[in-house]
């Protein structure tokens, strides 16, 4: 392994110091990747998270966002946006417009994954297809709970389940892909599209958190995916899934 790193450069432990530009950068890139308008006190806390043992102060920190350029509404000036990200959420709204597919509204947090499976339920009776949104994962497994077992409930599926291990994916933004901290210890790295010699489906181990890429260590071999390229990797970590009669045959099919 030692033989391995040789031939790559990595910066050396004082180059690794972050500075002010740097977690604002990593902050905003992190909380607008799903975010329209954030909090300024929020890129603070990022800012802060990511540069953890710099020597900045807190008043540096406000200081250099007052001079970031943000976009503020004089109505609401703690709330902070980039042109960039305006623009971004105006197409999402043209498309919106335009009228791709059809969309049902949630109901309330506290019934909604059983009304989404008894919806689930009435389009598969029809043998249409459906797919249910959330947020978080843990919201996705919450649902498909409450979906199995109202297909159960019906005959739909079988009654005996089978567990095997697999990966779920964690929901890290580009910028978390960059940070050892969003990192379990058993985490494993998933290729969804090639880069360089890893083929899509291979899987790797975190090496190393370079200057402008990520390492990953493929089958004893060193793979470097570029921060650009990171939307190519998902970082995941094994669980048990239980599956249940057609479920197991369609997903080994």
């Amino acid at each position: 392994m030692r033989q391995l790193l040789n031939g790559l450069e990595i910066s050396p432990l004082e180059d690794k110091r972050i500075s002010i530009e740097e977690a604002v950068q990593w902050a905003e890139e992190h909380l607008f990747d799903r975010n329209s308008v954030v909090l300024e006190c929020q890129v603070w806390q990022e800012a802060l998270g990511r540069a953890r043992g710099e020597g900045f102060s807190v008043s540096e920190l406000k200081e250099f966002t007052q001079r970031r350029g943000y976009i503020r509404d004089a109505d609401r000036p703690a709330e902070v946006t980039l042109r960039d990200v305006l623009l971004r959420e105006w197409e999402m709204v043209q498309t919106a417009k335009e009228g791709v597919g059809d969309c049902h509204p949630l109901c309330g947090l506290g019934n909604q994954a059983d009304k989404l499976a008894e919806e689930y339920l009435r389009l598969a009776e029809q043998n249409a297809s459906a797919v249910v949104v959330s947020q978080t994962w843990g919201e996705v497994h919450r649902v498909n709970s409450r979906v199995r077992d109202a297909l159960k409930a019906k005959g739909l599926l079988g009654a005996n389940d089978t567990t095997v291990q697999v990966l779920d994916r964690l929901d890290l933004t580009k910028a978390q892909k960059r940070d050892e901290r969003f990192y379990p210890q058993d985490a494993v790295i998933v290729f969804n599209q090639k880069v360089r010699e890893a083929e899509p489906g291979s899987k790797g181990k975190l090496a190393g958190i370079l200057k402008s890429s990520v390492l990953v260590e493929v089958g004893g071999k060193f793979v470097t995916v570029s921060n650009k390229m990171l939307d190519r990797i998902s970082v995941c970590q094994s669980r048990e899934q239980a599956f249940a009669g057609h479920e197991f045959e369609n997903c080994a099919g």
